[in-house]
Parts: C-alpha cells; sequence; structure tokens
C-alpha cells in the first residue's frame, strides 16, 4: 500500500488510509471502534501551559466535533496496534473577506516524541490537506495553541513542519465573581429570546460573522441544527439586547457543554490556585461548587456562546454579560463562567467589573493555496472562532 490518502468515503473510513515505511507503523482514518483509545491517548496527554489542563470527551471522543460541523475526520497513527499520534479535521463554512468558502479547522494535534514519527505523520497529513483543496476547494485551515505550550510551539511552529501563522492572540477567560461595588452603566433593553425571535437572531449571527475572518455562517442551517442537536441549548438561552428603536444590537447564549466535553485541570500555578481557595472558601456563602484540588480536578463550567455585538461595543456586551453572570451563578451549578476575547479588542472593557482569571491563546492560520489572500491583514477585525468547540 502506498502512502497517498484517498477521498473519504463510508467505505474507506474502515481501512488503512496511508502506511510509512515502518513495519509497524500505521495511519489511517478513525473509526466509532476507535472511541476508548482515542479517549484514553487524550487523556494523557495534557496541555502545559502554567496550568496544566485537558478535556475530557467521555463517553464519545467524536461528539463535540460533530457539534462544530457535519464533516470530521479522525487521523490516527498507530505503532503496535497503539495509537501514538492523533489529529482532527473539521470541515465547515466560514466567511473571508466577506463571502462563505469552506475551512478547515485542525483539533486535536498530538504526536508522541520521535522525529521519524513527527515527519511521517506531517507528511501523510498534508496530503489530505491538498486533497481537500482539489475536492473542496479548501483554501485555509486554522488551528489554536496555548500561548505557554512549549512543546506544542515546538512541534508545529519552529519546526517549521506547518506554515502557520499567527492570526491573533486571545484568552480564554473564567469569570469568578463579580465586584459588588462596581455599578452596572446604562443599559440597552434586555430579554430571553423567543421562538419568533429565531429568525432574526440567526440573522443577525450570520451578518456579524460576516465581518470577522472565519465566520461561522448561520443561515445555511448551522443554527437551526445547533438548536436542535446541541445538549442544553434553546433559542429560549439566548439573551438579546435592543436599542431604543427596538433594533437587535446584540446576542450570546450562556451553554452548559458538560455533556460533550469537561476541563480537567492536572496542575494550578500558584496564582491560580489561590483563587481556587478563595472561590472554595466562599463556596458555602454563594452556594456554588467547590473547584476540586488537581489532578483530576473537573471544572465546574459554563461556557458563553454566540457572542455577537454590533461594533463590538463594549457598553452592549457589558450589559448581556451582567444579566448572563447574575442568572448562571444564581442556578448554583457553576464555578466559573468562560469566554473568549481577543487580544486589544474593545470588549476587554466589559470585565472590569469582574474578578477574572485568563489563559492567553493564538490563533493560527495556513494558507493551503500559493497567492491566497493573508488572513492576518485584516487586523482590526476579530476571527469568527468558537473556543468552546475547540
Amino acid at each position: 500500500m502506498n502512502n497517498t490518502l484517498e477521498p473519504v468515503t463510508a467505505e474507506s473510513r474502515n481501512h488503512i488510509v496511508g502506511k510509512p515505511s515502518h513495519s509497524d507503523i500505521e495511519y489511517r482514518l478513525a473509526t466509532q471502534d476507535d472511541n476508548q483509545a482515542i479517549l484514553a491517548f487524550m487523556s494523557s496527554q495534557p496541555m502545559s501551559a502554567g496550568l496544566q489542563m485537558r478535556f475530557d470527551r467521555s463517553p464519545d471522543y467524536f461528539a463535540l466535533s460533530k457539534a462544530h460541523a457535519e464533516e470530521v475526520e479522525t487521523h490516527l497513527f498507530l505503532q503496535a496496534g497503539i495509537i501514538v499520534g492523533i489529529a482532527s479535521l473539521v470541515i465547515r463554512d466560514g466567511f473571508v473577506k466577506g463571502r462563505s468558502e469552506p475551512v478547515v479547522y485542525l483539533c486535536d494535534l498530538r504526536i508522541q516524541p520521535g522525529r521519524r514519527l513527527a515527519g511521517r505523520w506531517h507528511k501523510l497529513f498534508m496530503q489530505r490537506m491538498q486533497q481537500l483543496v482539489k475536492q473542496r476547494g479548501v483554501r485555509y485551515a486554522f488551528t489554536v495553541i496555548l500561548r505557554e505550550n512549549r512543546s506544542a510551539h515546538n512541534s508545529l511552529l519552529r519546526k517549521r513542519r506547518f506554515n502557520f501563522d499567527q492570526l491573533r492572540g486571545f484568552s480564554t477567560v473564567s469569570i469568578l465573581a463579580r465586584k459588588p461595588w462596581v455599578k452596572s452603566s446604562t443599559k440597552p433593553v434586555i430579554r430571553h429570546a423567543l421562538q419568533s425571535d429565531m429568525s432574526s437572531v440567526q440573522s443577525f449571527l450570520t451578518e456579524t460573522n460576516r465581518e470577522q475572518p472565519l465566520g461561522v455562517h448561520f443561515d445555511d442551517g448551522t443554527f437551526t441544527k445547533r438548536l436542535s442537536e446541541w445538549p442544553n441549548l434553546t433559542i429560549e438561552d439566548f439573551l438579546l439586547a435592543f436599542d431604543e428603536s427596538g433594533t437587535l444590537i446584540g446576542c450570546l447564549a450562556p451553554w452548559d457543554y458538560s455533556a460533550l466535553k469537561r476541563v480537567v485541570i492536572d496542575a494550578l500555578p500558584f496564582s491560580a490556585n489561590v483563587l481556587r481557595n478563595i472561590i472554595n472558601l466562599s463556596a458555602p456563602i454563594t452556594g456554588r461548587p467547590v473547584i476540586s484540588e488537581p489532578p483530576n480536578a473537573q471544572l465546574p463550567d459554563v461556557a458563553i456562546t454566540h457572542i455577537a455585538i454590533a461594533d463590538r461595543c463594549p457598553d452592549i456586551f457589558a450589559a448581556l454579560i451582567d444579566v448572563a453572570v447574575k442568572e448562571l451563578f444564581s442556578q448554583k451549578r457553576f464555578a466559573t463562567i468562560s469566554l473568549c476575547l481577543f487580544d486589544d479588542e474593545s470588549l476587554w472593557q466589559s470585565l472590569r467589573h469582574y474578578w477574572y482569571y485568563s489563559t492567553p491563546m493564538d490563533l493560527y492560520s495556513m494558507k493551503l493555496v500559493p497567492d491566497t489572500p493573508d488572513l492576518s491583514s485584516e487586523e482590526n477585525r476579530v476571527p469568527g472562532f468558537e473556543f468552546y468547540l475547540a
């Protein structure tokens, strides 16, 4: 068998799609039968960035990627039948300079140490990328790396196996508590969405994402699919902001994603551990769950999703966040509320009301076709990246 990856079909998913010259190494597409082995491999591969964290995707590793998009591939490297490398591809439509086209999100890029192994992994993986260029017209791929994850930087960036360019830095922010002495500013009208708001919310999300590199096209059925298939997400979960004329100017949706993945912390830096102890000391008063001591500490977290704010106005976002935080913490189910903010963007002003912990990351893009416009040139626009699907 040669090293060329064939187009993925229902029949080919059950067969080896590439085999390096090493007689005991196999490269193939994963199937549902590989679920438990993948989960075990991922649990042994924490992301180290000051803190050590990983995602528990049980009981179904594939469920989160399928929530992202229907077209998903997971590529496995096996040695003597044991997984030693993995990479997942999520293919979806994304906006590039205002037009929708297929893009690829690369996630769970993991490979055990080994120069020859990494070289083969990269070669065969990039062959699949070029097939997607020919078959689907894909021009861009993108991925996320924790800023302080040195091993990932070494394997993916410094050795230039992948031609990644930084698109934008961002942070995952964990809101811990509201500062009681900070008063809220003048608010727009905020209310929960109704079934009758479906069309307007969908259109608002699409038009907002159209201005963002890699933004999601919600008018193509994506929004309806999410509301029907995502666990714990309904249209009524959305918070909407309106101006004085009744025009929709902002929205977001808290989403309890625990049915698909959970954040597991294996080690915390000193500052984060201090915050953990403070939260736990206040738990008898707030009624919120405690955060267990690492390792194997599962974080009781809820994500703020589908953030769309007219002109990225911090006052609109602050008003929505204030309502969301008050409602979520009153439920006494979550220790933290997580969201994503990009470096140097205006929405950071909205968090001056809160104590929070942030973990810096970077979004990287890769051009798969020569002479393709550089996405990073749109430096004043935040990307359409959904951190909770990573």
